[in-house]
């Protein structure tokens, strides 16, 4: 099915009849035009929008990520610290039964 443009009315020569016609026909597309690109419009500016927030969110998490990087290290250092701590008090938990053992033993003598 083939599509073809509407015929204009016929006039008689030197009518406005089918200027008329072509005029209206023009205006209601720049008017559809014009609503289309207003609603472009209106879609930039809302992306515009979401990419500022965007922008600012993204700049949040950067700033976290730089405060996450910094505390790291310090971590690291408080836990090799506790990993010290728990081995001395492993090997102190560790001689007092063979102090006792031991003072026993001589003791026993």
């Amino acid at each position: 099915m083939a599509l073809s443009a509407p015929q204009p009315p016929s006039g008689e020569p030197g009518s406005n009849e089918g200027w008329k016609y072509w005029a209206e026909g023009i205006s209601g597309n720049l008017n559809r035009i014009a609503d289309t690109l207003e609603t472009v419009q209106t879609d930039v500016q809302v992306i515009k929008v979401d990419l500022a927030e965007r922008k600012v969110a993204s700049k949040f998490f950067q700033e976290k990520l730089v405060d996450v990087c910094t505390k790291v290290p310090i971590m690291q250092r408080a836990i090799t610290a506790l990993k010290v701590k728990a081995g001395v008090w492993g090997l102190i938990a560790g001689i007092v039964p063979v102090a006792i053992a031991l003072v026993y033993w001589i003791m026993s003598k």
